[in-house]
């Protein structure tokens, strides 16, 4: 039991707030409009059990106002539900596991990505030495160690997969700005860990792209980890200036009047860099497919790697489901499907491969856009 002002003074926070699903006509930036301790602290209380206005303002020691005001967006946003007539419960997945199930989680995604590295990796990089001698391919300096960092995350996220996707739609939220998702976030501990656990954080594997803009015909994946150096947050890339690295490479920034400005941000960012002092190149691979194209061209994931992922996700369920509130284990049961294609497992099997050497490590340059995609389509 939580005493008065509990959390004015010990406030959790979270770490890894991510959502799958889609984005409305006017994105809700998810990452910003959760970002407040004062926000994550509410879901968090009200995360177990539903529990009323009152209540929490006490555990903040704040005025009842200030605690509604927050409850008002997050119930608006469907972050939250009423339960109620005063009483409120966080709609949202929190990752808030002990110590003991976090380093058996450690182990079993460990030995799952070097059964990956073992059975699919060398298969990918047979078909990527294949293809990458086509003109639709375009890598920074030719350097095929550059490549093949994207090219084992973009399979293992994409391909490692049973083809039913649908399992989780039932649960997603429609959103006041239009989007229908699931959001997740991970409660950040002060426990210490045995294992490099800043390594295994901070991934997401998603897409952007410009919803119904012709001047616009790209979209790019991207699959952030410890081993980039950008920053992290779908929602920054639109103003991080991928369009406008779309216009450079489209030759369409010349005769821009806010051409300055719109080179700094790519230069900034990372998307070029400098060759001389007047010129400069492209720092991200883009490929003239499309990303369904391309996902077409790469291996499945093979028969023996099928059941062993389904009896990889009953073991993580059983692990953890009892740490897990009643009004969430179904949606927990859900995504804990097809556990060998999480960003858990795949950022295992990039330091898994760095080890072994398949991998280089990259420098500064490259890590600012390393495992990022740009498909023209």
């Amino acid at each position: 039991m939580y005493k008065k002002g509990h959390f004015g003074i010990k406030p959790i926070k979270f770490t890894n707030i991510e959502y799958k699903g889609s984005d409305g006509g006017s994105v809700l930036y998810i990452d910003y409009s959760l970002s407040k301790l004062l926000t994550q602290n509410i879901l968090y209380i009200a995360y177990r059990e539903p529990i009323s206005v009152g209540e929490i303002a006490k555990l903040f020691s704040v005025h009842r106002a200030v605690i509604e005001e927050e409850i008002y967006f997050l119930k608006e946003n469907g972050f939250m539900i009423n339960t109620s007539a005063d009483n409120y419960l966080t709609n949202m997945l929190l990752f808030d596991v002990s110590l003991e199930t976090q380093e058996e989680l450690h182990r079993l995604y460990t030995n799952a990505a070097e059964i990956v590295c073992d059975k699919y990796v060398p298969v990918i990089i047979d078909k990527i030495k294949e293809i990458i001698n086509s003109t639709d391919y375009f890598i920074p300096n030719d350097d095929l160690n550059f490549f093949l960092w994207s090219a084992v995350s973009f399979s293992c996220s994409r391909k490692l997969i049973f083809p039913d996707q649908s399992l989780l739609e039932p649960f997603y939220v429609t959103r006041k700005d239009g989007s229908k998702n699931i959001i997740y976030a991970t409660v950040l501990k002060d426990y210490r860990y045995s294992n490099n656990y800043e390594l295994y954080q901070n991934y997401e594997d998603t897409e952007f792209y410009i919803n119904s803009n012709e001047h616009y015909l790209f979209r790019v994946w991207l699959f952030n980890s410890y081993y980039d150096n950008r920053k992290k947050g779908k929602t920054s890339l639109y103003f991080a200036g991928l369009p406008d690295l779309y216009d450079f490479m489209k030759n369409r920034l010349e005769n821009d009047t806010d051409k300055d400005e719109r080179m700094e941000r790519i230069i900034t960012n990372g998307f070029i860099k400098k060759c001389d002092s007047d010129n400069y190149a492209v720092n991200m691979t883009f490929i003239n497919k499309s990303l369904n194209v391309f996902l077409d061209l790469l291996p499945n994931m093979p028969d023996e790697l099928i059941s062993f992922n389904s009896d990889l996700d009953d073991i993580v369920y059983n692990l953890c489901k009892e740490q897990y509130p009643p009004h969430i284990q179904e949606l927990f049961r859900h995504s804990c499907k097809n556990t060998i294609n999480s960003g858990s497992v795949v950022v295992r099997v990039l330091d898994k491969l760095l080890q072994k050497g398949i991998l280089k490590h990259l420098n500064d340059t490259q890590k600012q856009t390393i495992n990022m995609i740009m498909f023209i389509e």
